[in-house]
């Protein structure tokens, strides 16, 4: 997020509350994609949630290993992030309360 031109005069306190500001706004965009997943992505986040391992999730979903791979990259482009366990933690964010990451 950009937070406008170069301001010589703010002060650091200044800075600091409008990077959390930034951040907080940033978390709360990517827990809104998260409305965007389908129900099958969520059954792979909601598992991985409970601790499953890729193939525990295969096992349990009914589908082979490339099969979660390929889930849990498409997880990852929808929330536009690159780690799954980022959006595992996400998700878990989510579940749990909002409680921040």
């Amino acid at each position: 997020m950009i937070l406008g031109g170069v301001n010589d005069t703010m002060k650091p306190h200044h800075l600091a509350e409008a990077t959390e500001a930034a951040k907080r706004a940033h978390r709360q965009v990517l827990l809104n994609k998260l409305d965007q997943l389908t129900d099958k992505q969520l059954d792979i986040l909601d598992l991985a949630d409970e601790g499953c391992r890729d193939s525990e999730l295969a096992y349990e979903l009914g589908i082979s290993p490339s099969a979660v791979n390929q889930r849990k990259a498409a997880i990852c482009r929808t929330l536009g992030i690159d780690s799954f366990q980022f959006a595992s933690r996400l998700y878990a964010t989510r579940k749990w309360g909002n409680i921040l990451v």
